[in-house]
C-alpha cells in the first residue's frame, strides 16, 4: 500500500478539485453567492474499491459527496458538478485508485437570474479552502471535463489573477469585483477533453438565415447533396471553395448577432441601469443535436493535432505521435432524421436566453478568417470572451494535464487549450479509443478508463509536482 501523498485534487464535472476532505473551518460566502436550489442528490454509495459519504461544504454553501477509498488514502479529489449534470465516474476511478473525492453539485441560478459563467464558483472556493484545512492536506488540483473545462479554467485563471483576468479591455462581456473576489487558487490543474467553449457557437450557427429571418441562401445549406452531404450516410465530403463560403458567411451573421446584442444592452443599461436585461432569441442558433458545424459530416476537419503528444494506445503501449481523431459522423442520418433538425432550425433558439446570458455565455469576436481546417480554428480572438479554456488558459500557470480522447471531436480544441496553458509544467495526451465520456467506442480498444485513470493517477503522484 503506497503512503499517503500530500496532494488534494479538485475536480469539476463541470469543474474538480484534489483534497483529503471531511470537516474544516467555516469559511464566509461570497456576497450574494446562489445557495442549492432542492434537488434529489446522487446517493451514498459503497463498493468493493470505495465508499462514499454526505459531507457539509462550510459557509453554508450546501453539501456534498466525500468519495474515500478502502484502506489508505494517498490523495484526494472534489468534484463539482454544475447544473444538472450527475457524472462522478471522475470521482469514482480516482477513488478507486487511492484518491479522496469530494462530490459537489453546484448551485441552480436564482429564478429571474442567467446562469453566470461564475455559478458555482463560491462552492468551489469553499471547498478548496476545505480542502486545505484538513489534516495532512497539501496541494489543491482543480479539474474539469468536457464543457465543464471553460468554467474549470476560468476559475483557475481568475483565482490565480484575481479580477484584471475578467475584466480586461478585450472580453465582450465582464465579471463584476464581487464574482471575481476571494476564491481560492488551486495548485494544479486537469482537464478532460475540453472542447472550444463559445467557438462551438459559431460554428454551429446556421449561415442560410438572411438579416430578415428568413432562410434565403439555401446554396450554404450544410445538408444539401450539391453542396457534398450523402443523406443515407449522414456524412459529408465538403470542397474548399463550399468550407470558405460556409464559414465567412457563419463568421459574418455571428458577428453581426453578437455586436447588435451587445449595443441593445447598452441601450438598455443607458435607459433602465446596470442590470437590464430582456429575452433573447434568433433564428437557427440550434446546437443541440442540429449538426451545423461542418465537422460533424466531414472527419477531415478537425481530425489532428498539429504537433506529436504522448498516445495511450489499445494495446498498451505508449508512443508519442501526431493525435487523430477517429470519430465516426454525428450528422443526421436518412430523410427522417433532417426533417427533424430541420424543424429544430425552424424555431427561434436558444429559447430560453437573454441579452446578457448570451453575451457572457455564448458570445466571442470572430474575423474573416474563420474557419475549421484539419489541425486548428482560426479567425477566433480567445481573448474576448470568458467563455472559452483555450483564452482562459493563457492565465494558468500551475501544473496542468490535458486528457483528449481520440474517438470525439476535440483533438484540436484540447491542443489550441495545451498550446495556450501558460504553465511550464504541462502535458497534452491522447488515450486511443477513448469517447467523450471515457467509454470505449469499440471492443477493440480495451479498457479506455483503466488506461486514462492509471495515468491521471501517476501524473498526479509523479514526485516533485505536488508533494
Amino acid at each position: 500500500m503506497k503512503r499517503a501523498s500530500r496532494v488534494f485534487a479538485l475536480a469539476a464535472g463541470l469543474i474538480a478539485a484534489t483534497a483529503f476532505a471531511q470537516v474544516a473551518p467555516p469559511v464566509p460566502p461570497a456576497p450574494d453567492a446562489p445557495r442549492e436550489r432542492p434537488r434529489k442528490p446522487i446517493d451514498p454509495l459503497e463498493t468493493a474499491a470505495y465508499r462514499s459519504s454526505p459531507v457539509t461544504l462550510p459557509g453554508g454553501l450546501g453539501t456534498a459527496l466525500l468519495y474515500e477509498p478502502k484502506g489508505q488514502a494517498r490523495t484526494g479529489v472534489v468534484l463539482v458538478s454544475f447544473d444538472h449534470l450527475a457524472f462522478n465516474r471522475i470521482a469514482a476511478e480516482l477513488a478507486t485508485r487511492g484518491y479522496r473525492v469530494l462530490y459537489v453539485h453546484s448551485p441552480e441560478a436564482p429564478a429571474g437570474h442567467f446562469s453566470s459563467a461564475f455559478l458555482g464558483f463560491p462552492q468551489l472556493s469553499a471547498a478548496i479552502h476545505a480542502a486545505r484545512a484538513l489534516p495532512q492536506a497539501g496541494k489543491v488540483v482543480l479539474t474539469g471535463w468536457g464543457g465543464g473545462a471553460t468554467s474549470t479554467t476560468l476559475y483557475a485563471n481568475v483565482a490565480a489573477n484575481g479580477v484584471a483576468a475578467c475584466q480586461r479591455a478585450t472580453l465582450i462581456y465582464r465579471c463584476t469585483a464581487a464574482e471575481a473576489k476571494g476564491l481560492a487558487a488551486p495548485d494544479g490543474l486537469i482537464l478532460f477533453d475540453p472542447g472550444p467553449g463559445a467557438a462551438s457557437r459559431t460554428s454551429n450557427i446556421d449561415p442560410t438565415y438572411a438579416p430578415d429571418g428568413k432562410r434565403s441562401h439555401m446554396d450554404l445549406d450544410v445538408f444539401s447533396p450539391a453542396n457534398g452531404f450523402d443523406v443515407a450516410k449522414g456524412a459529408g465530403t465538403y470542397s474548399p471553395a463550399f468550407r470558405k463560403r460556409y464559414f465567412a458567411a457563419q463568421s459574418a451573421r455571428y458577428q453581426t448577432i453578437v455586436s447588435k446584442s451587445a449595443a441593445r444592452l447598452r441601450e438598455l443599461e443607458r435607459a433602465t441601469g446596470a442590470g437590464a436585461d430582456e429575452p433573447f432569441t434568433f433564428m437557427g442558433a440550434d446546437i443541440q443535436g442540429g449538426a451545423l458545424s461542418l465537422h460533424y459530416a466531414d472527419l477531415s476537419i478537425l481530425s489532428r493535432s498539429k504537433r506529436p503528444h504522448l498516445l495511450l494506445k489499445a494495446d498498451g503501449t505508449r508512443e508519442t505521435t501526431v493525435l487523430r481523431s477517429i470519430r465516426g459522423p454525428a450528422a443526421p442520418v436518412g430523410e427522417d432524421a433532417l426533417r427533424r433538425v430541420d424543424a429544430r432550425r425552424a424555431a427561434p433558439s436558444p429559447s430560453n436566453s437573454t441579452l446578457r446570458s448570451y453575451l457572457a455565455n455564448d458570445a466571442i469576436r470572430v474575423s474573416a478568417n474563420f474557419a475549421l481546417t484539419a489541425d486548428d480554428i482560426t479567425g477566433v480572438d480567445w481573448s474576448s470572451s470568458l467563455s472559452t479554456p483555450i483564452g482562459q488558459a493563457e492565465g494558468v500557470r500551475v501544473p496542468s494535464l490535458v486528457m483528449t480522447n481520440t474517438c470525439f471531436q476535440f483533438v484540436v480544441p484540447g491542443e489550441l487549450v495545451f498550446d495556450h496553458l501558460g504553465a511550464r509544467d504541462k502535458e497534452q495526451v491522447g488515450v486511443e479509443g477513448s469517447e467523450h465520456f471515457l467509454n470505449s467506442c469499440g471492443p477493440q480498444f480495451g479498457d479506455t478508463k483503466a488506461r486514462l485513470f492509471d495515468y491521471v493517477a501517476n501524473w498526479l503522484a509523479k514526485p516533485g509536482r505536488f508533494n
